[in-house]
């Protein structure tokens, strides 16, 4: 019963690293894009 508490919580941490990184590389990309139309 622990080890199974214990997997549900290093896979929601390791969700949100993923869900994190993803948003950071797809905002990231958005706002160079703007960046370079904008000049």
């Amino acid at each position: 019963m622990f080890a199974a508490l214990l997997l549900i919580s290093l896979t929601g941490i390791a969700l949100f690293g993923v869900m994190s990184w993803i948003s950071r590389r797809v905002l990231s990309a958005w706002h160079e894009s703007e960046a370079v139309q904008s000049h």
